[in-house]
């Protein structure tokens, strides 16, 4: 009898645990890159963004990327802290426009009402119309210059499109690499033509003071790269700055 009446619990014990519905594992899920990224609203568009601050320029080099590699192979290969990708650069991976790496000028300027501006880097950094008399240790020619004199540029552009941005700033004297994307998207972000004043913005909602900012190619040959995050190039980039 005791037997019977220990297997009749036993089967009941087994048939109520088979009816309970299943426990759900919860995902495991890694935080994205663009999760890290901050957020603005300029003209009733919502964009994101992030930043590295350069501290000591003299752990800033401007390197060009001759071998066609990835970004994550100059990272580890130059040990980057941070990276971000330099000027611009043709269908044949030629700079477009003035390329100074190490002292040494490996592209001459061009005239260009787009690439208008030059950031230079050598115990100061500079970003102005104007190329310097003296050779840098680094300096890329790219444009357009977003900011002068604390002052937002009005831009006209014939062929403007959504695309992600890369900017150099000037912040008491101290030099910032940003990036600028869509709200969805880590390869769209703002129009070219409202790039100086969501520039404004952004400095003015972190308190920064900006003298100068200039554009940096934010196509599919750009990266961005720091302690929490990563946007990749889909393309090969041409030059990268690399702080380490």
């Amino acid at each position: 009898m005791k037997k019977i009446l220990l297997l009749i619990i036993v089967v009941i014990v087994i048939v109520w645990w088979l009816r309970q519905p299943p426990v759900a594992t919860p995902p495991q899920i890694s935080p994205l890159p663009s999760d890290q990224l901050e957020s603005v609203t300029y003209q009733n568009k919502t964009y994101r963004f992030t930043y590295f601050t350069v501290s000591d320029l003299r752990h800033l080099r401007l390197i060009a990327n001759t071998s066609f590699e990835d970004s994550k192979t100059l990272i580890e290969r130059n040990q980057c802290r941070y990276l971000t990708n330099g000027g611009f650069y043709d269908e044949n991976h030629k700079p477009l426009g003035w390329l100074v790496s190490d002292g040494q000028e490996l592209s001459a300027p061009i005239a260009s009402r787009l690439f208008d501006g030059f950031l230079a880097i050598s115990d100061l950094s500079t970003i102005t119309f104007n190329r310097p008399e003296n050779l840098p240790r680094a300096a890329v020619q790219s444009g357009p210059m977003l900011m002068f004199e604390g002052t937002p540029l009005s831009l006209r552009l014939a062929n403007d499109e959504l695309r992600r941005r890369v900017i150099a700033l000037l912040v008491n004297d101290e030099l910032i690499f940003m990036t600028v994307v869509g709200q969805d998207s880590e390869l769209s972000g703002p129009y070219l033509a409202d790039l100086p004043e969501l520039v404004e913005a952004i400095a003015g909602g972190l308190g920064w003071q900006v003298s100068e900012a200039i554009n940096l190619d934010g196509g599919t040959a750009s990266a961005f790269y720091t302690d929490n995050v990563y946007l990749k190039e889909l393309n090969p980039v041409g030059s990268i700055f690399c702080y380490n």
